[in-house]
């Protein structure tokens, strides 16, 4: 697993640590405020649901029983919270806890066993976005934009009327919503919707701020409406919710503007990774993908096309341009199977790159490609039979070091000269030699 996919499972697991510490709280708070105070504080169904997908977002990188477990038990919880919605006979409604609660007097407390509609809202969208995350990602994100909409309006709700309407819901309850939403996106970043707020640079920075505006617009919207309206209590959640439903409407605006900067942005580095007339790697997109490679690639051949300078001077730039494009298609064909990486190194030489470490594959894919360079198609020649071109090819293998690559690729260049001294349309490979180290 790379560094990338570690500090990403390791948020995911800060995320986690916090859900449970927001129903730690919440419970406490239960138990330390005195009786007869206000009756809107975390109850046990709540807690329960939260708990359940704090340790499945925890248990995503565990040993395969553990994830099982997990997701059992967070499948559990979504066909419960789906079953309440739906009002079937069979959704329990835990009244049988909510009595023995009330017998032990801990309803008084806030721990009450009822399951109010944002809860069961929250435990069916959560629950099914965690479970689709790998295998349906779309649905997951379908999932999670339905809980993005269920939190904004709790959050004006809280903000607007300083407590939730619900009795089962409380600002602990809030806060947990938004950190599982925040898990999601994490989870889910790679997603096209999501992917956006993640980008690099001032692209991302413009992303993730309008992303923030998506809260805050919505929530100075409202209160500045009850300010100067005075609203009553029997509006103040209508405004909630329409403000609420204001911010997500944005959300999605946002989401969809982000898509396409990131496709834009995309195709625009796509270009600069590419040569514009053989539509393979430059020098800026190889070095690019080597970074990513991370060492992957040891062997190395360099093609040159034999007298090139004189098609030029006999059919003109324009069929030596196709020339060079009908060799790019061939290499890339045959290379079509191999873990390769094919570059236009300048002018009318190329670089390929092989995840080879034997002399004798790297002579033999040399050698397909020669023999395909060789036997172009003549359409190549605008119909001129017999007028094909040829290319001489060195290669070599990279040593263990930090700069092995370049050592590597002079390595080639000296057998590619070594091909063309010796009669061009041939393959010479470089053996490993230990006076190379001076060349890394």
């Amino acid at each position: 697993m790379g560094a990338y996919e570690q500090k990403r499972f390791r948020g995911l697991r800060l995320i986690a640590l916090t859900l449970v510490t927001f129903v730690c709280v919440g419970l406490a708070e239960n138990l330390l405020a005195p009786r007869g105070g206000p009756e809107v504080r975390l109850a046990v169904p709540a807690a329960i649901v939260f708990t359940i997908f704090a340790a499945q977002l925890a248990a995503i990188r565990s040993r395969a029983w553990v994830r099982w477990l997990a997701s059992a038990i967070t499948l559990c919880c979504g066909a419960i919270s789906v079953l309440g919605l739906v009002q079937a006979p069979l959704a329990p409604r835990l009244d049988g806890i909510e009595r023995m609660l009330d017998a032990a007097a801990l309803n008084e407390r806030g721990f009450s066993g009822h399951m109010s509609l944002s809860l069961l809202l929250f435990g069916a969208f959560g629950a099914f976005a965690l479970l689709a995350w790998r295998q349906a990602p779309m649905l997951a994100v379908i999932a999670t934009l339905g809980l993005m909409l269920r939190t904004k309006i709790a959050v004006l709700e809280l903000v607007l009327n300083g407590m939730m309407l619900e009795p089962d819901l409380s600002v602990w309850s809030v806060l947990w919503a938004c950190s599982l939403e925040l898990g999601l996106i994490l989870l889910l970043r790679r997603e096209t919707l999501f992917a956006c707020l993640f980008m690099r640079g001032r692209p991302g920075n413009i992303m993730r701020a309008m992303a923030l505006a998506t809260v805050v617009v919505p929530m100075f919207s409202g209160a500045v409406f009850l300010r100067f309206t005075g609203g009553e209590a029997d509006s103040q959640r209508e405004i909630g919710v329409l403000c609420g439903l204001l911010g997500w409407g944005m959300m999605l605006l946002t989401l969809a503007f982000g898509h396409y900067l990131k496709s834009v942005i995309e195709q625009l580095e796509e270009k600069g990774r590419r040569d514009p007339l053989t539509r393979l790697l430059n020098r800026h997109g190889l070095y690019e993908a080597l970074r990513r490679a991370r060492g992957a690639y040891r062997g190395v051949i360099l093609c040159d096309l034999d007298r090139f300078k004189s098609i030029n001077d006999r059919f003109g730039h324009e069929q030596g341009d196709r020339v060079l494009r009908g060799v790019a298609d061939a290499l890339t064909t045959v290379l079509a199977k191999e873990q390769a990486l094919v570059a236009r190194w300048g002018g009318e030489e190329f670089l390929i790159l092989l995840d080879e470490d034997s002399s004798v594959a790297l002579r033999e894919v040399a050698e397909r490609c020669r023999n395909a360079v060789a036997t172009m198609p003549d359409s190549v020649w605008l119909g001129r039979p017999g007028q094909g071109a040829s290319a001489s090819f060195g290669c070599a293998l990279a040593l263990p070091g930090e700069r092995a690559l370049e050592g590597a690729i002079q390595s080639a260049d000296l057998s590619l000269y070594a091909a063309k001294v010796s009669g061009r349309n041939r393959v010479v490979v470089s053996p490993p030699r230990e006076a190379m180290v001076d060349l890394l």
